[in-house]
């Protein structure tokens, strides 16, 4: 009985694999999808090859989990994140990747923990926060916001919301669930929510949460190989399960009933991630064995190397521009569905460059290492045995029904109604090597070629080359106009060929020296040459418009040029092939400040760039189904639809580098006055296609007009004035230059502290400073010069008052009493006389001596004392007044110029005495003190009141010049009078004890 059960076992096995080959031989190997494929490797960028996670946060970046390292995508550039910049990330290799609502991105890592980013921030959750298992492999969250976390040692829940820590950081209450409350201990690698809220975990086993109750649920054909590796819930409700040992599925009616999950046939391998499409489609991603699509009961798969760079499938994921990306053991994959097909062709992978033509019957002939026919969406070798084997380079149908045959270096065939023509050089062509055939008016057959142009007409050749007026040798493309003219592009210049002459006008000699491989001639007469390096002409009504990449083109080469019945250019060239409409071209023309709108496809659309080629026509052909160009791959094929005009992605300033060190882009940015290079590097997020976005920038306050970026992502700036600056970008679609994102960033250079602007104020405050106090100083020398000539002024006025005035008025005293005493005595007469005279003598003795003071040493000494006596025995003998002299302390010398001022100053208060006062008797008292000279004079004459001669409009100036003469010695003067009680002068002035005084003889 035993032994029966192992047979029957060993049969249900064998049948089992005998079912299976018999699945796999009906599904499709490699079905062709409408998804054109993108593959990124290490040689790419990327730090490994084994890509196992992705996600997309709201700044619209791509992240990428590798098994060396976190990764940051724009569709463009990597950013990888490891240890060796992120000392949270203790673990290179990234499981899986969660973006929360919050913006926040949850890392997953394989013995590193768990990590979360936000606002530039890494922040990792190890056992200290409460996460015991540092293996992580799965991260989700629920619609409480509440995030799941799935590791190789249990499920755990993270609860935020809670106050942030004294590190900024918001706190989370993690709680495990497994092990507690009837859950059993859980290994789990897949957590999954469906529409009603509930989590489905899977791992060692699958469980079932709904409001923390857990239903477990078993596989059916269980041979204790399940652990479950993915689940998803589909949108009718249906739970898909990825294990080790295939697929299953659970139907939504059987979710809560409690039933296992039924094994989907032909699916044994490790089911490692699923994705549902947007058809309702199912992808089933498996290792070491491709991809399944399931659709309904019919089973699609894509594998390795046709369309997967590996068999290993590890992660599914769709981003927010639609396109599905797969990470696999050998990098990563994008599909992207697009209008854009290739019909390859077979047996003809990386051949020569050809060209493409439609037939009349809308077959499609392409030339490439062979010739081939495209029937059906079919390309199948095609041989005409009538031109014996040789090398086809294009194709030619004529009105007469006559199929034209361009060879490499056999000549032309034609085959008509089952003839053949063959012509050659020996027929009278220019060259056996063909580039270009076309058909005129006339019906004359014109043949472009590799030495010139040749023309057919009525059975005999006529050939054009630069003897007889081409502009160069090599030809290139054929033009019939509407007037009848012919317009020959060649790789030096264009040639005009008007009723068999060649004409120079203002359109060869612009294009004189231009690469020339299209010509086309819209319904308005305007002509446009493509050029191979130099963008597109236009020549209209006698003037020449040039366009290239700085007026929008996607490239200054045109391998040629096609217009559709809604008058858009398509446009073939190295960087794909580019649409624009001819309103768009002519706008501007008449406007050079208009940018064009171009809508590029590219690589990112399905088209080989580096494939595309032209010089030989045609190179692309206009079709009822669209527009077909050759490349070595095959003929592409472009639907002539314009699409819907995308959104400008959002542009972002990434990084600041000054000087070679990397700074945050805050919304501030401040250099240092020795800060020398800054360096911005800028990026908008474009997964699908990078290349049709273009960039402008402008730093505000150094560039006067915008710059159009080319190649890096980057512009940097030198030496800096000081001042402040803001650094502008803008990225904007080819299609539509007039939507654009822009980000900004002020930037601060400070100058240094001697350039700064409170520096130069200090400057201009301490010149105005200098210049106000030099204008001050002016003024005081001013006042001091118109000062020292008042005084002198004063002082001539005091010796005049003191010298001339008082001896003229004693001598006029005397000659009026001479006069006044007629009767008295000759002899009394001739005494006054004499005296008079004597007078005269010592008031003259008295101005000379003043002048020879101005003169004198101010250094010289005097004895004051006798001279003082001395003046008082003149003045008493003159007046016949009774004058004593007193002194005390002991007698010394003073210098000359203040011993001049005090006598003055005695002799005024003397005289003053003498003839205003009628005095009994005049006292002159003299104090010699250690540091003054005190000098009293008093009398007892009639007196007088002092305030009545104060002023000096009192017309009294003796008593000022004594004041003065006073105060210039530094001394002091002090006066007391009354009317009839006599009046004293006292002045007191600082002295200090001389040497003797030198005797000079007074002449």
């Amino acid at each position: 009985m035993r032994g029966w059960r192992v047979s029957r076992g060993k049969g249900i096995v064998l049948l089992f694999m005998v079912l299976l080959c018999a699945a796999r031989a009906m599904l499709g190997e490699d079905a062709p999808l409408n998804y054109i494929r993108q593959v990124w490797q290490v040689k790419d960028g990327l730090p490994e090859d084994v890509v196992q996670a992705f996600a997309q946060t709201p700044d619209h970046y791509f992240w990428i989990g590798t098994t060396d390292g976190l990764v940051r995508f724009d569709g463009d550039q990597f950013v990888i994140y490891d240890h060796h910049n992120v000392p949270e990330l203790r673990d290179n290799s990234v499981f899986c990747l969660l973006t929360a609502r919050d913006g926040g991105l949850w890392i997953g890592t394989e013995g590193g923990g768990l990590v979360r980013y936000k606002d530039g921030a890494f922040r990792r959750f190890s056992e200290a926060d409460g996460l015991t298992n540092g293996f992580i492999r799965n991260v989700q969250q629920d619609q409480q916001g509440r995030i799941w976390v799935g590791t190789d040692g249990g499920l755990f829940r993270f609860e935020g919301d809670l106050p942030k820590d004294q590190g900024g950081h918001y706190r989370y209450k993690i709680e495990r669930i497994d092990g507690s409350r009837g859950v059993p201990l859980l290994s789990v690698h897949a957590i999954r929510q469906d529409a009603e809220g509930r989590m489905w975990v899977g791992g060692s086993r699958i469980l079932r949460f709904d409001h923390d109750k857990a239903t477990e649920y078993r596989l059916k054909w269980d041979i204790n190989e399940y652990q479950v590796k993915s689940i998803l819930v589909g949108r009718d409700g249906t739970t898909w399960i990825g294990a080790v040992s295939g697929l299953y599925k659970l139907g939504a009616r059987s979710v809560g009933a409690g039933g296992g999950f039924e094994k989907v046939k032909g699916i044994t391998s490790t089911v490692r991630t699923l994705w549902q499409g947007s058809d309702g489609a199912l992808w089933a991603g498996t290792i070491g064995d491709g991809i399944y699509v399931l659709r309904g009961e019919e089973q699609m798969r894509l594998r390795s190397p046709n369309s997967l760079p590996s068999n290993t499938v590890l992660y599914f994921f769709q981003d927010s521009e639609k396109d599905m990306w797969v990470g696999t053991q050998h990098g990563m994959l994008r599909l992207s569905e697009t209008s854009v097909s290739t019909v390859p062709l077979p047996g003809a992978a990386d051949s020569d460059f050809g060209t493409v033509y439609q037939d009349t019957n809308h077959d499609l002939w392409m030339a490439s290492s062979r010739l081939f026919r495209i029937h059906d969406g079919v390309a199948r070798p095609y041989d005409f045995p009538q031109i014996g084997g040789a090398r086809v380079r294009n194709v030619f149908r004529d009105r007469k029904g006559g199929f034209w045959i361009g060879t490499d270096g056999a000549g032309a065939f034609r085959i008509r109604g089952g003839k053949v023509d063959h012509f050659t050089t020996r027929d009278g062509m220019v060259s056996d090597y063909i580039r270009a055939f076309i058909e005129s008016r006339d019906g004359s057959i014109w043949m472009a070629t590799d030495g010139g142009v040749s023309r057919l007409f009525r059975g005999a050749f006529t050939s054009y080359n630069m003897q007889n007026g081409l502009s160069y040798s090599s030809e290139r493309v054929l033009l019939e106009d509407r007037l009848g003219d012919i317009w020959i592009g060649s790789d030096h210049g264009v040639s005009h060929l008007h009723a068999g002459h060649f004409e120079h006008d203002g359109a060869t000699e612009r294009l004189k020296d231009e690469m020339v491989w299209s010509i086309h001639q819209d319904s308005d007469g305007g002509l446009w040459f493509g050029t191979r390096a130099n963008g597109l002409y236009r020549w209209k009504s006698g003037a020449m418009t040039h366009y290239t990449r700085a007026q929008g083109l996607a490239s200054d080469s045109i391998f040629q040029i096609l217009e559709d019945k809604d008058n858009r250019f398509w446009m073939s060239g190295p960087a794909g092939v580019s649409m624009v409409r001819r309103s768009d071209l002519d706008q501007t023309a008449a406007d050079p400040s208009h940018r064009l709108a171009v809508k590029l496809f590219g690589i990112s659309h399905g088209v080989e760039m580096t494939e595309i080629y032209g010089g030989r026509q045609p190179a692309g052909v206009l079709a009822a189904d669209g527009v077909w160009f050759p490349t070595g791959k095959g003929a592409v094929h472009l639907s002539a639809v314009g699409g819907q005009r995308e959104e400008p992605p959002p542009v972002v300033i990434d990084k600041v580098l000054v000087d070679g060190l990397e700074r945050t882009p805050t919304a501030n940015l401040e250099l240092r006055p020795d800060s020398r290079k800054v360096q911005f590097d800028y990026t908008a997020v474009s997964l699908r296609s990078p290349e049709d976005i273009r960039f402008r920038y402008k730093l505000e306050g150094f560039d006067k007009e915008w710059a159009d970026a080319e190649g890096l992502r980057q512009v940097y700036y030198t030496n800096l004035p000081p001042g402040s600056y803001r650094f502008r970008v803008v990225a904007f679609n080819t299609d539509d230059p007039s939507k654009m994102s822009e980000a900004s960033l002020a930037v601060q250079q400070n100058p240094y502290f001697y350039r700064s602007p409170w520096f130069m104020l200090c400057c201009v405050l301490c010149l105005g400073a200098i210049i106000w106090i030099s204008h001050l100083r002016r003024l005081r020398q001013v006042r001091l010069r118109f000062d020292a000539v008042l005084e002198e002024r004063t002082r001539v006025a005091r010796e005049m008052h003191d010298t001339l005035i008082q001896g003229c008025v004693s001598v006029s005293t005397l000659l009026e009493g001479v006069s006044s005493q007629a009767e008295v005595a000759s002899e009394g007469r001739s005494s006054l006389l004499n005296y008079a005279r004597a007078q005269l003598r010592l008031t003259l003795d008295d101005a000379r001596r003043a002048l020879w003071n101005l003169r004198q040493d101010e250094t010289l000494t005097t004895e004051i004392g006798p001279l003082l006596v001395s003046l008082a025995d003149e003045i008493g003998k003159e007046a016949h007044a009774k004058v004593v002299c007193e002194s005390s302390g002991q007698p010394y010398s003073i210098g000359t110029a203040e011993a001049r001022e005090l006598l003055m100053v005695a002799r005024e208060a003397l005289y003053n005495a003498v003839h205003h006062g009628s005095p009994s008797v005049i006292t002159l008292r003299i104090d010699f003190g250690h540091d003054s000279l005190d000098v009293r004079v008093s009398d007892d004459g009639r007196g007088f009141d002092p305030q009545a001669v104060s002023g000096r409009d009192s017309g009294h100036y003796g008593l000022i010049g004594m004041r003065e003469r006073v105060e210039r010695m530094k001394g002091s003067f002090a006066l007391a009078s009354t009317p009839g009680g006599g009046t004293q002068i006292w002045f007191k002035v600082p002295c200090r004890p001389m040497a003797p005084p030198k005797i000079e003889a007074l002449t």
